[in-house]
């Protein structure tokens, strides 16, 4: 009950969910199976999808890169994190992962 989840993916197709209007290759991003973010940015979806899934409590984030994510671009978000929450004492790791269609799997703790 102290874990939260996250993932990033894409979408296949244009819909509409709710409020959130989401067209074929958007970047989607979802905490605990709910889509809670929609970008064209890697990097705003995962900061957007982390930032709702910290809370006080949190003492580490733990992030599986994908397959399709380059390395350089996890590096850079992995300083960003670690510049951001830094001073709320949160340990960030980046680890690989290599799963297929999920950019990112997010735990935080």
């Amino acid at each position: 009950s102290k874990v939260a989840s996250g993932q990033l993916t894409y979408a296949v197709r244009d819909t509409q969910i709710d409020d959130l209007v989401i067209k074929k290759d958007d970047i989607l991003g979802m905490v605990e199976g709910k889509i809670t973010a929609v970008g064209r940015d890697m990097d705003d979806v995962l900061n957007k999808v982390v930032s709702e899934m910290v809370d006080e409590d949190t003492e580490f984030i733990t992030v599986y890169c994908g397959k399709d994510v380059k390395q350089s671009q996890a590096d850079r978000m992995l300083k960003a994190f670690e510049a951001k929450y830094e001073k709320d004492e949160i340990e960030v790791s980046f680890k690989k992962g290599g799963q297929p269609l999920y950019y990112y799997i997010i735990s935080v703790e």
